[in-house]
């Protein structure tokens, strides 16, 4: 669904407003590092080892957290008004009045996952994607101004949020086990510290596309990144299946046991699906996005770095373990290396410095996932 609307926006928007458009939902992402990040861990947890009436805690919080995300957006609404650009002003103002709402379907999902109800799950975020895309696409039949699809963008996901919480929360409300529920809300919050900088990090190459490159580049980069994106988002469910079956062993050294044979598993199949998306890749730009044909090459050099999401299955142990040593040296060391090579390939080599800067941090993440994953942490 996120394709098909991408296809509607690309063929009524001309590459500049594409690029404006891709610009302001990326800052969303980009100001939500300064949220509570890492509840949906926590409540993920909670919910596989049954604690009851942690998820209405965790929520309370997370509205509470998103502060510093919606004081940065304001901040941002007014820089922009400040240098007269209108439509970034009021962009960086609907991040703030309606993008936290977004943040209550990630907390309902990581109970359910927790839950390991993967048929609701399912239905949730396929009903969600239908009705997100659709409310574009929908929009753009009446209108190609950019503030009305933010508008329809940003409300969708809101109701989205709100209507699966509202409809999913868990009916308990009294906590069971107040050590576990304390020690459970000490990694959320140790998991958004560490996710603050790999958040700046992981969007800062659009930022820094936009700004230095144009709004027309970053509508290429969008769309050499679109598939490559796709598949990396169906891998994060590899994460999100493991960590209850890693929490159920206490033993990290007996977890270690999985990860060479999954680690091959996985690496044969991610290197069939880079052949095919190599392949495939000029078929789909061809015909679905004829106006973006230069994003061919972008998007095959992207799909080089398939291979290093096995990074996936040691992160997992660390999440499922809660080794808070390890996370932080993973994410810290993955986070700096990646800045420096978003910043220096853009300025250097522009598109290109900035796809291979995320090829170069997949491998960079993949060598230190195993390296702190198989150190004696204390």
């Amino acid at each position: 669904m996120s394709l098909v609307s991408t296809v509607f926006l690309t063929h009524f928007l001309t590459e500049t407003q594409f690029g404006i458009y891709r610009y302001i939902i990326g800052l969303a992402i980009f100001f939500s590092a300064l949220s509570l990040t890492g509840i949906g861990q926590a409540i993920f947890q909670a919910s596989a080892k049954k604690l009851a009436g942690f998820y209405g805690t965790a929520t309370r919080q997370t509205f509470l957290y998103s502060a510093p995300m919606v004081i940065a957006s304001l901040a941002g609404s007014a820089y922009y008004y400040i240098n007269d650009n209108n439509v970034l002003a009021i962009g960086a103002l609907l991040i703030a009045l309606l993008f936290p709402w977004s943040f209550l379907f990630q907390n309902i999902q990581a109970h359910i996952f927790g839950q390991q109800n993967f048929k609701r799950s399912t239905l949730m975020q396929t009903t969600k994607a239908f009705f997100v895309a659709g409310s574009t696409i929908v929009t753009l039949f009446f209108t190609t101004n950019i503030l009305w699809l933010l508008l329809s963008y940003f409300l969708s996901q809101a109701i989205a949020g709100l209507f699966a919480h509202l409809w999913y929360k868990p009916k308990t409300e009294t906590i069971g086990d107040q050590a576990l529920s304390n020690k459970l809300m000490s990694f959320a919050k140790h998991t958004t510290l560490r996710n603050v900088i790999v958040g700046i990090s992981s969007r800062l190459d659009t930022i820094v596309v936009f700004q230095l490159l144009g709004a027309s580049s970053l509508a290429v980069f969008t769309i050499a990144t679109l598939i490559p994106d796709q598949i990396k988002g169906s891998l994060k469910s590899l994460t999100v299946l493991l960590i209850p079956k890693f929490s159920k062993n206490d033993s990290l050294e007996e977890t270690r046991k999985y990860l060479p044979r999954r680690s091959l598993q996985l690496g044969l199949l991610l290197v069939a699906v880079t052949v095919v998306v190599i392949v495939l890749t000029p078929y789909v730009i061809n015909t679905f996005f004829p106006k973006y044909t230069e994003a061919i090459i972008y998007a095959q050099l992207l799909a080089l770095s398939f291979p290093a999401y096995i990074y996936q299955i040691p992160f997992a142990i660390m999440q499922a373990h809660t080794k808070e040593r390890a996370l932080y040296s993973y994410s810290i060391n993955t986070a700096i290396s990646q800045i420096i090579l978003t910043v220096i390939g853009i300025y250097f080599f522009g598109l290109l410095g900035a796809i291979l800067a995320r090829v170069f941090s997949r491998y960079i993440q993949l060598t230190t996932a195993w390296v702190v994953v198989y150190r004696k942490w204390k």
